[in-house]
């Protein structure tokens, strides 16, 4: 079963500065490795336009890792998706037929929305449970 969970969806997950601070005191090589990258990934992201908040982080693997955990974070619909292949413009983009109008039967389940207050708070309680 294909899950696809774009980037539309990512951008709606953003780690707080107090959950970041949380979870630098778990204090594994994990985390001590997202701590220092993270400036790096806030500057990039900040400069770029794509956070909400300038002290959160995104981490796009995060909302994957988290459908994984609990699909019930995600508001889901199943779609018939296509990769494009021969567009001059469009090459490699996925094209989704959200109105039916193929007719062909749907092979993906995308992902257009999340709970991402209660997403953040799963994410940041399994980190913290690292340290025991």
């Amino acid at each position: 079963k294909i899950v696809q969970i774009g980037l539309d969806v990512c951008d709606q997950v953003e780690i707080s500065a107090a959950q970041q601070q949380r979870v630098w005191r778990v204090n594994t090589t994990a985390t001590r490795l997202m701590q220092t990258l993270t400036p790096c990934l806030q500057a990039s992201y900040r400069q770029r336009g794509l956070l909400h908040h300038p002290d959160h982080i995104r981490y796009n693997d995060v909302p994957a890792m988290a459908y994984v955990i609990d699909p019930s974070l995600f508001t889901c619909q199943e779609v018939h998706v296509r990769i494009e292949t021969q567009g001059q413009h469009t090459r490699g983009q996925t094209v989704a037929d959200l109105r039916g109008q193929s007719n062909a039967a749907p092979n993906v389940t995308v992902a257009f929305g999340v709970d991402a207050p209660r997403l953040t708070d799963l994410w940041v309680k399994r980190v913290e449970n690292l340290r025991g």
